[in-house]
């Protein structure tokens, strides 16, 4: 076998006539040493590539410190707003709120009301009673005071009351004999109605409404109205008074 100088000595020699495991370690070694010089050139390259992101972050550091305080500073200007918008809306539902509770406390007559209007007494007749006449003409009926506070609903009314009773859309008018019962209360002759609105647009609609039309001064019924500028309507007793705060 030839020794391995003798390849480059020996003219005779060929590759082919070194033994195969010595050209296989040859191979090992040159792979093994191109791989290390290329993972040495990649630890460059990153070393170079993170001292360049590094001098990069250091350079533009102020600038970046600038944007932060910008960013803050337009933050607190939106906070600032939005408060402000939270504000508002709140005074705005607060406004609607007590505009719908007066609206449901009028409507369901919860407040007590005062205003201009007219005051009406009726009261039972005195006239004595003469042959073929029925005495019940000759007494106020609850029939008469829902007909008569009817027509001063529909001559405007913005409040009503009987005998201190306030008159709803719930208040019920009943005769038990010579009883009458409005809102389960008895009230009793004479009868006072208090009615706050436009003065002379009630009178003339009472006046010439159911009074006329069935002549109760006839049947010695007395009736009087006269004008008011500042009338008091109790609130209803019925119901509870709700405020703004939902006591």
């Amino acid at each position: 076998m030839n020794t391995s100088w003798e390849k480059y000595f020996w003219s005779g020699y060929t590759e082919f006539q070194e033994p195969v495991e010595t050209r296989n370690q040859s191979l090992f070694f040159g792979s093994l040493i191109f791989l290390i010089a290329l993972g040495s050139t990649i630890h460059l390259k990153q070393t170079h590539l993170e001292h360049d992101k590094l001098n990069l972050m250091i350079s533009s550091k102020p600038g970046i410190t600038k944007q932060i305080e910008i960013v803050e500073a337009e933050n607190s200007i939106l906070e600032s707003k939005i408060l402000i918008e939270n504000h508002k809306l709140a005074s705005i539902l607060e406004e609607k709120a007590e505009q719908f509770l007066k609206k449901y406390n009028h409507l369901m007559a919860l407040q007590e009301t005062q205003g201009e209007g007219v005051i009406l007494t009726l009261n039972d007749s005195t006239k004595p009673l003469t042959s073929g006449e029925n005495p019940n003409l000759m007494i106020v009926h609850n029939l008469d005071l829902l007909a008569i506070v009817n027509e001063l609903w529909a001559g405007g009314a913005k409040a009503v009351s009987v005998n201190d009773q306030r008159i709803t859309a719930a208040s019920e008018f009943n005769c038990i004999g010579p009883i009458i019962l409005i809102n389960n209360t008895r009230v009793l002759p004479p009868f006072t109605i208090k009615a706050i609105g436009d003065p002379q647009k009630l009178i003339d609609t009472v006046t010439n409404g159911y009074i006329k039309r069935y002549n109760l001064e006839k049947y010695g019924i007395e009736f009087a109205i006269r004008k008011n500028d500042s009338i008091k309507v109790p609130a209803s007793r019925e119901t509870l008074l709700i405020n703004i705060k939902g006591n």
